[in-house]
This record gives C-alpha cells, sequence and structure tokens, in this order.
C-alpha cells in the first residue's frame, strides 16, 4: 500500500469535514450539529442520493466501513479496532443526548394534563457566586416553586441518605452528588427571586424518573423523587396554603427569564477523535480497495496477451526478429512504468 498516498487521502477527508464538532455550542444548536457531523461523514462514502433524505444514522457509516473493511480483510486491523472504539464513543454520546431531551418533551407534555394554573420555565442556564448550573425546568404554582430534575434511565436507582446518586444493575455506578447539584440550583435560582417581591420561597426540589419499570429507592430526605407519570399529581397534590396570585407567579417568571443566560456546551463523545479515526480507515479501505483493482486488471491483461511464437528459418531476416522483440520488451516497460504510476498517484 502506498502510504503517502494514503495520508494525502485522509487530509482530504479531513479537511472535508473541517472543524464540525470541535466547537462550542448553545443548547439549541447541539442537536443540528451532531447531525451535521453524521450528514458529512456519509457523504464521504455515500453518494448524495443516499443522505439527501437526512434519514442517516452514524450505525449506517459504521455498518458500511465494517462491510468494505471485510471485503478488504482489514475488519480485524488495529486500526479499525480503534475506529470502532471512537465510534461508540460518539454514538454512546448522541444517544445519550438524544434520550435526555426526549425525556424532558415528555415532561413537560405531561404537565399538560394539570388543572391548576402554572408557569412553566425550561432550560434555564444562570450562574451565582458559586458557579454556572442549569436547572430542567421550573414550575411555578400557588403553593411552591418545583425545580425540576429529569433523569433518564433504565436501571434501579439509588440515592443514599448523603444525597449520593447511585444506578444499580450489573455495575454499580456511582454518579455524584444530586443533592448537592440540586441544592446548588436552589440557591441559584433562590438569588434571582429574592428580588421579586413575593411573601416567601417556598421551594421544592424534585427528581423525575422516566422509568415506568425501574426501582426509585430514595433515602435523601431533602430531595423528594417521582416516576414520570406521576409528575402532574405530585404537583397538583402539594400540601400547603396558597402563597402566591396569578401576578406573583407571572412575576417570578419574568425574573427567572430575565436572567437566563445562554452557556456554550462541547459536544461530548470527542467528534475530534472519531473523524481522525474515521479518515485513516477510509483512506485505508480506498488504498486497499484500489491495490486490489489494479491487480487483477494486470492479470486479465496478462491473460489475454497470446505467446508470440517466431519461426527463424534460414530466410528469415534476423533484423524483423530482433524488431518484434524490441516491440515486446517496450509494451512490457510501458505497462511497468503505466503500473507504477498509477499507485503512486492514488
Amino acid at each position: 500500500m502506498n502510504e503517502k498516498a494514503k495520508e494525502i487521502r485522509k487530509k482530504e477527508i479531513l479537511e472535508r469535514l473541517g472543524k464540525l464538532g470541535e466547537g462550542s455550542y448553545k443548547h439549541e444548536e447541539i442537536a443540528k450539529e451532531y447531525e451535521s457531523l453524521v450528514v458529512s461523514t456519509a457523504n464521504v462514502i455515500f453518494d448524495k442520493e443516499h443522505t439527501m433524505g437526512g434519514n442517516i444514522w452514524l450505525k449506517d457509516v459504521k455498518d458500511h466501513i465494517m462491510e468494505t473493511a471485510k471485503e478488504c480483510k482489514l475488519n480485524h486491523s488495529e486500526e479499525m479496532k480503534s475506529f470502532l472504539t471512537a465510534y461508540r464513543n460518539l454514538d454512546n454520546a448522541m444517544a445519550a443526548y438524544r434520550s435526555g431531551i426526549w425525556g424532558e418533551n415528555i415532561a413537560f407534555q405531561r404537565l399538560e394534563l394539570m388543572k391548576q394554573p402554572y408557569k412553566l420555565i425550561r432550560n434555564i442556564e444562570i450562574t451565582d457566586k458559586v458557579g454556572k448550573t442549569e436547572i430542567d425546568g421550573v414550575v411555578i404554582t400557588k403553593k411552591a416553586i418545583f425545580i425540576l430534575e429529569i433523569k433518564n434511565t433504565k436501571k434501579d436507582i439509588l440515592i443514599t441518605e448523603e444525597g449520593d446518586y447511585t444506578t444499580l444493575g450489573t455495575y454499580v455506578s456511582n454518579e455524584g452528588g444530586i443533592k448537592w447539584k440540586m441544592g446548588h440550583r436552589l440557591d441559584a435560582l433562590k438569588a434571582v427571586l429574592n428580588n421579586v417581591s413575593v411573601p416567601k420561597l417556598n421551594m421544592v426540589k424534585l427528581v423525575v424518573f422516566n422509568n415506568e419499570e425501574g426501582q426509585i429507592i430514595n433515602r435523601c430526605s431533602s430531595l423528594r423523587t417521582c416516576l414520570l407519570s406521576q409528575l402532574p399529581s405530585v404537583i397538583e397534590d402539594y400540601q400547603g396554603r396558597d402563597l402566591y396570585s396569578e401576578l406573583d407567579m407571572n412575576n417570578m417568571a419574568r425574573y427567572i427569564e430575565k436572567a437566563r443566560e445562554e452557556f456554550t456546551y462541547t459536544l461530548d463523545g470527542n467528534p475530534k477523535e472519531f473523524k481522525e479515526r474515521f479518515a485513516s480507515i477510509v483512506a485505508t479501505i480506498e488504498m486497499a480497495r484500489t491495490d486490489s483493482l489494479l491487480m487483477e486488471s494486470t492479470s486479465e491483461v496478462v491473460d489475454e496477451i497470446e505467446p508470440t511464437v517466431v519461426e527463424v528459418s534460414e530466410t528469415t531476416n534476423l533484423s524483423k526478429v530482433g524488431m518484434v522483440v524490441g516491440i515486446l520488451s517496450a509494451l512490457s516497460a510501458a505497462g511497468y512504468a503505466a503500473y507504477k504510476f498509477f499507485t503512486r498517484n492514488h
């Protein structure tokens, strides 16, 4: 394989993909950037007609590369293994992002079943003296201000007395102190609402799980939890007296919107690493297929050449024999030169 040609092709692919996925993006820009990255990689290996409908997934890219790598006997190479690792990292990150957005949308749609008046503010990004924080949603009713955290998981959950969030299953995974995170969000929101003239700030930290079949064990007294299907009733059945008028609810929502910031985020899944591995394996496969096709073509040409026998008799002109031998030698040299030129430039 011509390594120089491979590196040139790899560079071409990376230049075509550019800086996709390597910047910082607003919350509403992340999905579009992930999609652009998938479509751009697909356009490298598929005809544009294949991707024009937009219904293309990263798995389609991976499957095509695995199929062509197998044809070239590269499916077990170290380069292929590195690509698959990078693919899994990016695909898992994209799946987690889609799952989070889907869970939030379903949760907020559930709130439409509520009969009492409320105000909903989604995806609030604010900064306080501790630092930046993002709140999935805030629901303001006449009785309380609910700070929502939406969790999407298919595993059983344990929240310890100390407020540590742990997923249970084949592997136990401690994902950190959700009590501290929710406390930070409450403090940041309270700093915003302290400017609103209301009787008192009655704030409730509520973690909502989009997992109807799993088990949720909550041993932390300062956190409330519920399943997604329970969300409307948990808010509507909250025990307490009415604290806020419609005007109070509107004012609090207005202050929260005013305090909202626009954070930027980097994409999870290491898109840069994926692009590097993608460009490398595609260039390798293309060079391997080119070499294979060239060898097949050369073999066919050789097979088609019939042996030439020159009978030398006493009357044969030896100069003619020399001319025939010379022509055949020249043709062989030309064919070899063409082969070397093709492999050098492809």
